[in-house]
């Protein structure tokens, strides 16, 4: 009895010392109670119906537990604590079982952790694989389970986990991978999300769809194996698969000068902490029709201008009989699923070199109307007169789509408004600097059973901006600031914008061109000329 009694003392001052060692540098758990995570700023357009761009450190839009479908609920518990509802926060044996099994193995495959442990983790602790970390986490599973209920700690761990590809919270996730609210979720959507926290990048379904597909199966087997689906329902979800969307970026899409003018506002305003993290709801004056309008408008102007100075010539161009012999044996050894062609506007020489860098540059791509590609010339037919449209150039795209290209078009030479000056080049047309192999640029403007109506295109060397203002109301309702965002993101509207605020009055946007030697001050009348100089002096007036 006394060496039992001594044994027992001995046994408790040994746990109340361990409690005591690895309780005294814990984190708080108050952070907790005022859950306030990273959120998307979101910007929309004036009528707050289109998004138009979205800033965040953590993409990530906080939804109710209400909101949360039960089917979702079912499945996270079944992939990863059916029994939540049932223990103190620590799933005992499941640890034991997880101990003699990593003992065995002689590394560690299992941790064994609940829903609240894993929150515990997510929220307060690192990821490292260590013993030590583990019985930090019990004891703040311990006190989290003491202070919250079951229902806020469900709340805390669908919102704040991560899904792979920038995704936070389980509305976040649906949107991304099915492109709709998580209150939308089907039983297949459900069990794919269920089973992404576990290696969000591996069973990432865009990415991985063969392990996503073995993963999301096995969490539908767990829920008819514990009751929380019907072996009927789980068959069909099966059966039926998931639809999946690729995520657009409205930033790049919709009004790249206009967004980008707006995100250097917000961050002047108040801050890059607020901006990325802070949920702001913004509705911008941007009116998306005239916006559309101006891109257009734009877009066709500085083409004309460059297609007057005349043809530069091709993208790429094998120089060496190697050269060629390599690309055409690497796309053919590439394989081309039905419906895609081969895209080779990205193409370069340097890509040739290595076949990683080729299959960078070569994408396969669905065609459609408006799209603009590069393909190869896999012939010239240059004898005038032979076609009714004179010189013609062969494409062949890969996967059985070709097409025809006029190579003698009079755009090329076609003279410019106002007399405006041809600052590069004496209006050469296509044919004459092409030959046989050549990538080129192209507008696809129709498609008719794998046969593309093209137009030879060429990336504008000019630049230009475009604002347009409200006079009632001195909105900007659309900015355009060049030819191609993701090439040239400076915008010169903007800095026309921030001038009117200056001056407090609209101002004749100046033409930006990238090269400083064009001169198209005919085509503006001297009067906005004179406009335009007052404005700078009350400028410089305003600035001194």
């Amino acid at each position: 009895m006394v060496v039992a009694a001594v044994a027992a003392a001995v046994g408790a001052g040994v746990a109340g010392w361990g409690y005591w060692y690895f309780s005294k540098d814990l984190p708080r758990i108050d952070s907790l109670g005022d859950y306030k995570p990273p959120l998307i700023t979101k910007v929309w357009d004036r009528d707050g119906k289109r998004l138009l761009a979205s800033f965040f450190d953590e993409r990530r839009t906080l939804v109710p537990l209400d909101r949360v479908p039960k089917v979702v609920i079912d499945a996270f518990l079944a992939a990863e604590d059916d029994g939540f509802f049932k223990h103190g926060g620590v799933d005992y044996l499941g640890i034991l079982r997880a101990v003699f099994k990593n003992v065995f193995s002689g590394r560690k495959m299992q941790g064994a952790s609940t829903i609240t442990q894993q929150t515990a983790r997510a929220f307060l602790l690192t990821k490292e694989k260590t013993y030590v970390r583990k019985i930090k986490e019990i004891l703040l599973t311990w006190r989290i389970e003491e202070r919250f209920t079951k229902q806020e700690i469900l709340y805390l761990y669908l919102n704040h986990i991560y899904f792979g590809a920038g995704s936070y919270g389980v509305q976040e996730a649906s949107r991304h991978y099915f492109g709709h609210d998580v209150e939308s979720a089907n039983l297949a959507e459900a069990a794919m999300l269920a089973s992404l926290p576990k290696s969000p990048n591996n069973y990432n379904p865009l990415r991985h769809p063969k392990d996503a597909k073995k993963r999301r199966e096995w969490v539908l087997d767990m829920m008819a194996n514990k009751g929380f689906a019907s072996a009927a329902a789980v068959s069909d979800a099966k059966a039926k698969g998931l639809t999946l969307v690729e995520g657009s970026n409205p930033y790049l899409d919709v009004a790249p000068y206009y967004a980008e003018h707006v995100r250097r506002m917000l961050e002047e305003e108040y801050g890059r902490n607020t901006l990325y993290r802070g949920g702001l709801d913004v509705r911008s004056a941007v009116d998306l029709r005239l916006q559309a309008a101006a891109r257009v408008a734009l877009k066709r102007g500085l083409e004309r201008v460059d297609r007057a100075q005349g043809y530069r010539g091709a993208l790429f161009r094998c120089e060496t009989a190697l050269d060629l012999k390599t690309l055409e044996s690497r796309l053919a050894a590439r394989p081309l699923k039905s419906g895609f062609m081969w895209d080779l506007a990205s193409l370069r020489a340097e890509h040739l070199a290595s076949e990683a860098g080729f299959n960078l540059a070569v994408t396969a791509i669905q065609p459609g109307p408006g799209q603009q590609v590069g393909g190869r010339i896999s012939k010239l037919d240059l004898k005038a007169g032979k076609r009714k449209n004179g010189k013609i150039g062969h494409i062949d795209f890969g996967g059985g789509f070709s097409g025809e290209v006029d190579l003698s078009e009079r755009a090329w030479q076609k003279p410019l408004p106002g007399n405006m000056p041809k600052v590069w080049g004496k209006g050469q047309r296509p044919y004459s600097k092409l030959k046989v192999g050549d990538t080129v640029l192209l507008d696809l403007l129709g498609i008719e059973d794998k046969k593309l109506k093209l137009r030879l295109a060429q990336k504008p060397r000019i630049q230009g901006a475009l604002v347009a203002v409200d006079p009632r109301t001195r909105a900007v309702v659309a900015m355009v600031g060049g030819y191609d965002f993701r090439e040239s993101p400076f915008n010169p509207a903007g800095l026309c914008v921030q001038t009117d605020r200056l001056c407090r009055r609209v101002t004749q946007p100046p033409l930006y061109t990238g090269n400083p030697d064009l001169r198209c001050a005919k085509s503006v009348s001297q009067r906005r000329q004179r406009q335009h100089l007052e404005t700078q002096k009350l400028c410089r007036r305003f600035r001194g």
